[in-house]
């Protein structure tokens, strides 16, 4: 996979992904500081509102995103295997 492919053969589908995949690194490190803030949290003290298991299943899940993004990307940039030509050649 290289980005020259994936960009010559559809570059709106290779700059939405790669875009998207910004937007969740910046998203998850949104996520990442609220959870840094929840930790201090006393432990005979009662939480209201978000607590850190929340947020570290949000990122559990953003991970996945950009993993499929990333297999995604990887797609974007295989040549083969390519449609065949009609009618076959022998």
């Amino acid at each position: 996979m290289t980005l020259r492919t994936a960009i010559g053969q559809s570059w709106y589908v290779t700059a939405f992904v790669l875009l998207l995949a910004g937007w969740v690194v910046v998203k998850a490190g949104d996520v990442f500081d609220a959870i840094e803030t929840l930790w201090t949290v006393s432990p005979g003290g009662e939480a209201v509102g978000q607590v850190a298991a929340s947020g570290i299943v949000g990122l559990a899940v953003l991970a996945v995103f950009v993993a499929l993004l990333v297999g995604l990307f990887g797609e974007l940039g295989e040549t083969s295997p390519a449609p065949g030509t009609w009618p076959p050649e022998e």
